[in-house]
């Protein structure tokens, strides 16, 4: 029951930012936010959608590298950023 309630709380926020003429992304922002601060367990979601997304402008970009022995291809990169989990 308090899941409906949160996304509604969070629907809402966003709902009165764009009526206040704040851009889209900053009421989104401010929208997931409180649904995230009202019910904890919903972080991992947030974090997996926001993880997803990433991954996705990285690959349309060509950025993503799933194999770290292309990194020796890659001597003109400044910075390499790798999960825990590694290859």
């Amino acid at each position: 029951m308090a899941l409906p309630a949160t996304g509604l709380g969070g629907l809402a926020v966003t709902g009165l930012g764009l009526l206040r003429q704040v851009r889209l992304r900053e009421a989104l922002g401010a929208g997931v936010a409180v649904a995230v601060a009202a019910v904890p367990e919903g972080l991992p979601l947030v974090s997996t959608v926001a993880q997803l997304s990433a991954a996705r402008r990285l690959s349309r970009r060509g950025m993503l590298v799933r194999s770290p022995a292309r990194w020796r291809h890659s001597a003109g990169w400044t910075c390499s950023a790798s999960t825990r989990r590694g290859p």
